[in-house]
């Protein structure tokens, strides 16, 4: 668990001096998540000083890089001292024999990768241009393999010809995974998938088995059929959890429950079945079903804006008292400390359903989701919490207003298409049809399974009635 931070290991020691090696390891979490927070401690001194952040930005896509190749992308006037200050803060360590090589620590660089940041514009051209000679030029004796490492796979993204005979499989696997995880890519890592599945007879077994695993989440995400076919060489439980991520993908959650318990009985702590029981139960406002696993989650894992995201969702619709404001309260502040952006996305996205739900300030609401939507344009995110407003504050031209934005953004295999429809049920309930907002509903959402249909048909009910003021 210890990933290099001198402070973590005095940590570390410390929970054992004081509970004692059994409960420590039952804490073990704590001890790991220190290093988390940690990694955002560190960046978060260079947030006013944008030159040294982008540098450990660029740093961190690298699994290892030597002198020589990074002083052939930046120049070494400017960077030399900012590497040794990074160097003499444990951002940064020296690998090899004679510390020929640099890294950015392992808890940093996942940190950055998790906050999806990319590599600052400022560096591409001359990153560009570095890949296009190395492949030109590629020769089997090249001693550089950190060299090797980026470029091949910079050169795989963006989409040149590169020879068979210069990939080995582990760097089109990280490719793969960054194509997938990172850039949400996921056409173009389906295509490397079955590059390497052509193949596959001279390629170690484990390699196989994980190409195919990410192929079928590939499928999922695109609503390929291919994916039954495809889905038959993986072995459980991981068939049964792919099948519950394809059916929440597509919205057919009362299948996915089904897939993803029968995970968890086969391996009851799997976080993945977990996270994404979490994600079908907000899908279908089954709020108390979600809480405890949100809960457990969060507390596993408070640095992760996802675990903290979804335990504020859930909270925010239970009971109003001090203490769950309190609690929400924490979780904000938790959330707005984290500088990625969908962190700082789902910060004020958060903050704005707080003013609505907790404070009836409606027009404080829709100023803060306002700011969100300016600030993050490119992301739907905030226009659906817009419209959750819309649809609490009963207002009929906001509802609008954000569906019209969010029609261009959003495709059908959007993960958030199914919210997008059931908005739309909504603004038809409003305008007082509430038998075709049932027709509607039950039409584009019928796979959300009979009980969520008969809490969506409620809902329209209520919001088709008018207004009565006391």
């Amino acid at each position: 668990m210890l990933t290099g931070f001198p402070e973590q290991v005095i940590y570390a020691v410390d929970v054992v001096d004081d509970l004692g090696i059994f409960d420590a390891k039952k804490r073990s979490h704590e001890i790991q998540e220190y290093s988390s927070n940690k990694a955002k401690l560190i960046l978060d001194r260079y947030t006013l000083n944008a030159d040294v952040l982008e540098f450990i930005y660029l740093l961190s896509k690298f699994e290892f890089i030597s002198y020589e190749l990074i002083f052939s992308i930046v120049d070494e006037p400017t960077h030399a001292s900012i590497l040794n200050e990074l160097l003499s803060t444990a951002v940064c360590e020296r690998l090899g024999s004679s510390g020929e090589y640099i890294r950015v620590n392992e808890v940093i660089r996942d940190y950055i990768s998790r906050g999806r940041f990319g590599i600052p514009t400022k560096y591409k051209p001359a990153i560009s241009s570095h890949v296009e000679e190395y492949i030109r030029q590629y020769k089997d004796d090249s001693e550089d393999l950190a060299d090797y490492l980026f470029s091949v796979q910079e050169a795989v993204i963006a989409g040149k010809s590169v020879p068979d005979s210069i990939l080995i499989p582990s760097i089109i696997i990280k490719t793969i995974k960054k194509l997938y995880d990172e850039d949400r890519n996921y056409k173009d890592a389906l295509k490397l998938c079955n590059r390497v599945l052509q193949q596959e007879k001279t390629i170690h077994s484990n390699s196989v088995k994980h190409v195919r695993y990410i192929k079928c989440q590939c499928l999922a995400r695109l609503a390929d059929r291919d994916f039954f076919g495809e889905v038959q060489h993986i072995e459980e439980p991981d068939k049964s959890f792919l099948f519950g991520f394809y059916y929440r993908i597509v919205g057919e959650y009362e299948r996915a429950k089904k897939s993803f318990f029968r995970v968890l009985r086969e391996k009851s702590n799997d976080v993945r079945a977990i996270g994404e029981l979490v994600r079908v139960f907000i899908q279908t406002e089954e709020y108390d079903q979600a809480f405890e696993m949100a809960k457990v989650n969060y507390q596993a894992r408070p640095g992760n804006p996802i675990n903290l995201n979804n335990y504020f969702t859930c909270l925010i619709h239970k009971e109003k008292t001090t203490e769950n404001r309190d609690e929400l309260e924490k979780v904000l502040k938790t959330l707005s400390l984290d500088t990625s952006e969908r962190a700082q996305e789902m910060s004020l996205s958060a903050k704005a359903r707080l003013y609505a739900l907790y404070d009836n300030d409606l027009a404080e609401a829709f100023n803060e989701i306002e700011e969100a939507i300016n600030t993050f344009p490119e992301n739907h995110y905030p226009l659906l919490t817009k419209a959750d407003l819309a649809v609490h504050s009963r207002n009929i031209s906001k509802l609008s207003e954000s569906l019209t934005s969010l029609e261009p953004k959003i495709s059908r295999r959007s993960n958030s298409y199914r919210s997008f429809l059931r908005y739309k049920a909504f603004l038809i309930a409003l305008n007082g049809r509430a038998l075709e907002a049932k027709q509607f509903a039950k039409k584009e959402l019928s796979g959300i399974g009979p009980r969520a249909m008969e809490r969506l048909n409620h809902r329209i009910e209520e919001l088709s009635k008018p207004l009565t003021i006391a």
